[in-house]
């Protein structure tokens, strides 16, 4: 009825980036081969039935097959050298599409920031496919699953996911539930301002947490040094983020300062959390807090400062530790808990 069996929604653009890495590569393969360049939008068309058919699709109409095989294989060393250290959180992405090609598994790849406002999403998913739909803020996502799937801590009621990554975000389980807000909109640390008269957001307010500590804010430091990592202008914001992390943990003094910098606006937000929110654990996750050590330690000090000192003393912060990407866990976790707490809305248990 469809023509996809799997389709991945990711909002806030990080799927985009590889796919952008897939439609470099091709490009560059077909480049070698004197064959016209294919946009981003075409590569994200003809990526669903896995690699080699993307290769099939890109290259011209009546192309010879020995041709378009070596269009694969440049496209592959030309994806595997430059761009598969690039997609992290998906580092498999070539031998997942080729799988998912192989099955007759088609995949889509939905990604775009813009407009999503207007869009009430479980009306339009729920009516196009006539199945459950849920949808969960990322950061309230880590929280269910930290809750769920963390042995440290998920035996305990009162926990915050304290995401800092290309945003801000905040999940808070209270006495073993969600807090969601009225429309929602619940937890949304990154746009607390911290300073009143600081850096616009694109949300329309100033000062927002999220402008001091995302990687975005990191990136930008970065290119205004122009020394600590020197190419970071020629890099995506989670490179060049990650970038000053690994020159960090080696000893350099300007990352270490400049990640020491960003550690203490992280402190400041746990310092919101104490007060707002009171929970036993905050686990930092996400892309800035893969910084170590060297962010944990300032935020401690920061928060030891600044902080209710009962309430610092009785507040464990940590460093999340789940091996798989905790708003993905989190994300299965919401349906499970879903079916499970309301199986009368799913089910006929007559």
């Amino acid at each position: 009825m469809y023509p996809y069996d799997t389709v991945i929604f990711d909002l806030d653009g990080t799927l985009l980036n590889t796919l952008q890495d897939l439609a470099d590569s091709t490009n560059y393969a077909l480049a070698l081969q004197g064959m016209p360049a294919r946009t981003l939008e075409e590569v994200r068309r003809f990526v669903g039935n896995g690699v080699g058919r993307l290769i099939h699709r890109a290259v011209p109409e009546g192309t010879p097959e020995e041709v378009e095989a070596r269009v694969l294989a440049d496209f592959r060393a030309h994806y595997t050298l430059n761009m598969e250290h690039k997609t992290a959180p998906y580092p498999g992405v070539l031998p997942l599409l080729d799988r998912l090609g192989q099955a007759g598994i088609r995949t889509a790849v939905v990604s775009n920031m813009q407009g999503w406002r207007k869009i009430n999403f479980i009306d339009e998913f729920a009516t196009a496919f006539r199945v459950p739909v849920f949808i969960e803020q990322d950061a309230r996502a880590g929280a269910l699953a930290h809750y769920l799937f963390d042995p440290s801590v998920h035996a305990d009621g009162n926990l915050a996911y304290y995401l800092v990554g290309e945003g801000v975000g905040l999940g808070v389980i209270d006495n073993g539930r969600l807090i969601n807000g009225f429309l929602g909109a619940a937890t949304e640390i990154g746009h607390i301002s911290i300073d009143v008269n600081g850096r616009p957001c694109d949300c329309g307010n100033i000062g927002c947490l999220e402008r001091y500590c995302s990687t975005p804010a990191i990136h930008d430091m970065l290119i205004e040094s122009g020394t600590v990592v020197p190419d970071a202008a020629d890099m995506t914001h989670a490179e060049a983020a990650r970038a000053l992390f690994t020159k960090a943990s080696v000893g350099d003094e300007d990352a270490a300062s400049m990640v020491r910098e960003v550690a203490r606006y992280v402190g400041y937000g746990c310092v919101t959390i104490f007060n707002g929110y009171n929970p036993e654990h905050i686990i930092i996750g996400d892309i800035v807090s893969e910084a170590g050590p060297i962010l944990l330690d300032e935020v401690r000090a920061t928060v030891a400062e600044r902080a209710i000192p009962e309430i610092n003393a009785s507040t464990s912060i940590s460093l999340s530790t789940l091996s798989a990407d905790a708003a993905v866990s989190g994300a299965a976790a919401v349906a499970v808990t879903q079916f499970l707490e309301h199986p009368s809305v799913f089910f006929d248990v007559s």
